[in-house]
């Protein structure tokens, strides 16, 4: 990623120098770069970089364009991870208002929006929204790709995690949960570098939750 950083840095400046500060390949690149941004962490200058992208996408493209709505995804995803809560689940809203006008509620686009927008929820004290947002992706996940497609597994996982928070007494469906996921971890695909870690997480809690201690510390 360190390497990309140079290229994509004159891909912007390319871009701006030859279509203008306000054009689709210029927003294209800044995206880019913000990614690689967020690849090393350095979530600042990911989110500033996420937000002048989605600020010209904006001004080009219909309300409810993809490109606009998984650039507001990834930037309230960036904001959460900076703790930014309150701008986080407002660039979140915007994101699922946009794909509700467009008739794309039910679409595998907005599980991941609703997704975030629960774990935000989650992190602001709000469990019981949160639980209602991870029912709805749940459900349109299973509608769109079907129960057993690795984006309802994540979700479920999501889902299984905020119930035993919850309530402890639920650990045997989060146990459950998580016992499937680890049993075929490369099935994830591109959801595997998070939800595994979570997974083994989780079964670790729900282990504790049921007493076994010694292998939950294990």
């Amino acid at each position: 990623v360190a390497d990309a950083i140079p290229l994509l840095k004159n891909a912007v400046e390319g871009a701006t120098a030859r279509f203008g500060e306000r054009h689709v390949k210029t927003a294209h690149y800044l995206k880019n770069l913000g990614a690689a941004y967020g690849m090393q962490r350095r979530y600042a200058e990911s989110a500033d970089l996420i937000e002048r992208a989605v600020g010209i996408e904006s001004e080009l493209y219909p309300p409810g364009s993809p490109d606009v709505v998984n650039g507001l995804n990834n930037l309230g995803n960036v904001q959460l991870t900076l703790g930014r809560l309150h701008a986080a689940r407002k660039t979140l809203d915007d994101a699922s208002e946009r794909n509700r006008a467009a008739g794309l509620d039910s679409s595998l686009g907005q599980t991941f929006v609703l997704g975030n927008l629960a774990r935000v929820d989650e992190a602001l004290g709000d469990d019981g929204e949160a639980a209602a947002l991870l029912d709805e992706a749940r459900a349109t996940a299973t509608r769109v790709v079907g129960p057993a497609h690795a984006r309802t597994a994540t979700l479920d996982l999501q889902a299984a995690r905020l119930a035993l928070d919850r309530d402890p007494k639920s650990f045997a469906e989060a146990e459950r949960v998580a016992t499937s996921i680890l049993a075929h971890p490369d099935t994830l695909g591109q959801f595997r570098a998070r939800s595994e870690p979570e997974a083994r997480y989780t079964l670790g809690l729900a282990q504790a939750a049921r007493g076994e201690t010694d292998v939950a510390i294990a």
